[in-house]
């Protein structure tokens, strides 16, 4: 998926079945975004601007790959009929702050 000039006012929701989803920050952020893809990487990019918030990262268990400028407080493996689910979380920055879900099933 490629945009540009997207405006989020709001809690925001990016998803492709198929393919790349990338978000880059053109200002700060604050409110809840989800950003998902179903075989290809899903990628939030905050642009330097400051990493605040509660972070859901999932990706499959001996497939997938987690990169983050951080790391990750609490790990745990989910057993499905498919491949395990590995869910990764984290809280950055100030308690009240929204939630940031990525999930990359690659």
């Amino acid at each position: 998926m490629i945009s540009s000039n997207v405006t989020c006012q709001g809690p925001c929701k990016f998803e492709s079945e198929s393919g790349n989803v990338e978000v880059k920050f053109e200002s700060a952020f604050s409110d809840r975004i989800h950003v998902a893809s179903g075989s290809g990487k899903a990628v939030l990019d905050f642009s330097g601007f400051p990493i605040n918030g509660t972070f859901e990262v999932k990706s499959f268990y001996h497939s997938g790959t987690i990169v983050a400028p951080f790391e990750f407080k609490e790990e745990h493996v989910e057993k499905s009929y498919g491949p395990d689910i590995l869910t990764s979380r984290t809280q950055i920055g100030n308690a009240d702050a929204k939630n940031h879900n990525v999930h990359g099933w690659w």
